[in-house]
């Protein structure tokens, strides 16, 4: 079998990240929680995500990864220069304290950077940066580091009628490319399982991510399990955090 790593990565640092935590570790998988300071986010009607206590941030940091989300969550390209270097470093500094070990990776709030923001990472002192880049299974830049799939409805979304077929077309083109079957289109459970087992077949990384105040909102988490189940505990795959993945990437150039 060719060389397959299986990394998860998991955005805000919301108090429903234990519970993705139990079921990582329940299932022997592997995860990156990038988690911002601070964060003032709003997911419908008023409601806020809601960020975890800093010992949680720490209860995670004991059996997974925690990396850098920024200081705030603000979108970088509402910042000038200065500000992002501040959320940037400032992140980093804010985690390594807290835990006391060094923190290797960091993640784009909102998936927004430009090609200087990837430098202000590098700079910072961070090994790589994660994307929200969809359906990679290779990773070509430690500062663009790509995703497999998002945990995220499929082929439906639920919130209004004029977006009920948005993920399928959204999504149509790279399933076919990819020649996935086409049960692939029947539910999210099916895209993910079929996009795992095209990176067994082919070898490289499939990336599962999301954040888990939106399994929540979606109530996904007995899919989210169900695939858990499918990708966990297969011989010859190897399952670790995103900075694992990419240091044994490194080892391999």
């Amino acid at each position: 079998m060719k060389e397959v790593i299986v990394t998860t990565s998991w955005d805000d640092g919301a108090v429903e990240d234990i519970k993705l935590l139990n079921l990582l570790n329940e299932y022997g998988l592997k995860g990156t929680f990038y988690i911002p300071e601070s964060i003032d986010y709003e997911i419908e009607d008023g409601k806020k995500v809601v960020r975890m206590p800093d010992d949680d941030v720490k209860r995670i940091a004991e059996s997974q990864e925690v990396g850098a989300h920024s200081l705030s969550h603000i979108y970088f390209d509402k910042l000038n220069r200065e500000d992002v270097k501040a959320e940037i470093s400032g992140s980093k500094g804010y985690l390594e304290d807290l835990l006391g070990k060094e923190v290797k990776m960091f993640c784009y709030p909102g998936g927004v950077f430009t090609e200087n923001d990837a430098y202000e990472v590098k700079s910072a002192g961070f090994l790589g940066a994660r994307t929200v880049d969809l359906f990679k299974f290779e990773v070509n830049d430690f500062f663009q580091m790509p995703t497999s799939i998002n945990c995220y409805p499929f082929p439906f979304r639920y919130d209004s009628l004029r977006a009920f077929f948005q993920p399928v077309l959204k999504y149509k083109e790279e399933i076919f490319k990819l020649k996935l079957s086409i049960k692939s289109f029947l539910s999210w459970q099916n895209l993910a399982m079929a996009m795992f087992d095209h990176a067994v077949s082919n070898g490289g990384m499939f990336h599962l991510w999301g954040h888990s105040w939106e399994i929540e909102k979606n109530n996904m988490w007995q899919d989210l399990e169900e695939v858990f189940k499918y990708i966990s505990n297969k011989e010859g795959v190897k399952y670790m955090t995103n900075s694992e993945t990419l240091e044994f990437l490194k080892q391999g150039k």
